[in-house]
């Protein structure tokens, strides 16, 4: 066996196990978020939420979560987002960059672009106190950024579009059933005001660090695209 062959066996195995690493901690971020922020949900029979009859079988009519099955509103909404825009941040834009980028460059700013767009102040109501605002939105960014970075590395670590459209839908399916299924909706806002809410976004954005940090400590002639380059 040559030494060529050795080092291409330790690059595929260094890049699975990047990839299993990280879809293992994207799925337990999704996890610790949706678990930390019960506290903020409605109780069952208060208010939208009436059970699990509600949650899963279909409304009798009206728009949005009541007009189909709970689960299947969560499911279809999150299985869209994840397919428009992976196409839209970790295809098109992404190749755009990288054909004047670097790879490290090409996952730092396809993220950058990701995250701001996820941190800003849509649907905020009432008079929330600004300073808690601000920082929820800035624990959001973060949060997405490093998210961002981890799916556009998986690209660049054997990964495959494909690959990253469902961890991006499993994601917010985990991220977003207590809110669904049990508030009803999704989330007007990403903004958090309650200790619930800033230690669900601490947690997925502490755990997303993780393998968004491993993935820009990997010297650059490791990143190839899953999919042909630009040129």
């Amino acid at each position: 066996m040559t030494e060529s062959t050795n080092r291409a066996k330790k690059t595929s195995w260094a890049q699975w196990r990047y990839l299993v690493v990280a879809s293992a901690c994207v799925v337990l971020a999704a996890l610790a978020a949706a678990l930390l922020a019960l506290p903020d949900l409605p109780v069952a029979g208060a208010g939208g939420a009436t059970g699990a009859a509600d949650a899963l079988g279909a409304g009798a009519g009206g728009t949005g979560a009541d007009s189909c099955p709970r689960w299947l509103y969560l499911v279809g909404t999150c299985v869209l987002v994840a397919v428009v825009e992976e196409l839209v941040f970790r295809s098109l834009f992404l190749r755009a960059v990288r054909r004047v980028c670097g790879p490290k460059a090409t996952i730092v700013a396809t993220a950058v672009v990701f995250a701001a767009l996820h941190g800003l102040p849509i649907g905020i109501e009432g008079d929330p106190v600004a300073e808690l605002v601000a920082a929820s939105l800035t624990l959001k960014f973060l949060e997405a950024l490093a998210f961002g970075i981890v799916l556009a590395a998986m690209l660049f670590r054997g990964g495959t579009l494909p690959l990253v459209i469902a961890l991006h839908a499993v994601f917010d399916i985990i991220y977003f059933a207590g809110p669904v299924l049990i508030g009803g909706d999704f989330p007007a806002t990403y903004a958090a005001t309650t200790p619930a809410g800033f230690a669900s976004l601490a947690a997925a954005t502490l755990i997303l660090a993780i393998p968004a940090a491993c993935a820009l400590r990997f010297p650059e002639s490791s990143f190839s695209l899953g999919f042909p380059e630009p040129h």
